[in-house]
């Protein structure tokens, strides 16, 4: 007959087991698993954390490089705001020398149009007229502007509609949804 023994431990837990299995076991297997699973939900309250300070690195880094990109954009506009002086001048010039050889195909206007957009850079077009400086609506207003001005079904000019389509790819990459 083997010979039972009543156990308690500290936190109050009952149980019972005989002599051979109390040799090898001398614990209270209630607090073992409460033990197991505050072990483990320490590790996953640890792991959590871990994970939430490293989001919020990554949104600081994020929010970094968003400035960064942002401050860049604002060197590119004052850079190419530099340069508006000799796109005009350069625009002028073969404006008129090709209002000197084509009369009527289209007005002087169009055309200075036209040599100022295929003169400049993308990004003095974008700086110029569709910055987010300007606001949405004055670069929807703008673009709808060159559009007139510039599309070939308006414009006669040879080359209004590389402009246009300048212009149009140029337009294309304005997003005004993202918020800072």
């Amino acid at each position: 007959m083997d010979l039972m023994l009543e156990f308690r431990c500290a936190q109050g837990h009952q149980w019972r087991a005989d002599y051979s299995k109390f040799l090898s076991q001398k614990w209270c297997q209630q607090c073992n698993c409460t033990s197991r699973t505050s072990k483990k939900q320490q590790r996953l309250l640890e792991q959590q954390k871990i994970e939430e300070e490293q989001a919020k690195l990554q949104e600081e880094l994020f929010k970094e490089a968003r400035q960064q990109m942002e401050r860049n954009l604002d060197m590119e506009y004052a850079k190419s705001l530099v340069m508006e002086e000799q796109i005009e001048n350069d625009a002028r010039i073969m404006t008129e020398m090709f209002m000197s050889s084509h009369y009527g195909d289209c007005s002087y206007e169009q055309a200075l149009a036209i040599y100022k957009i295929l003169c400049a850079p993308e990004n003095y077009v974008y700086a110029k007229y569709f910055s987010k400086n300007l606001g949405e609506g004055n670069a929807n207003s703008a673009y709808r502007q060159l559009a007139k001005l510039l599309h070939p079904d308006k414009n006669k000019h040879p080359l209004a509609g590389e402009a246009f389509l300048k212009v149009c790819n140029v337009f294309s990459t304005v997003n005004f949804s993202q918020t800072s």
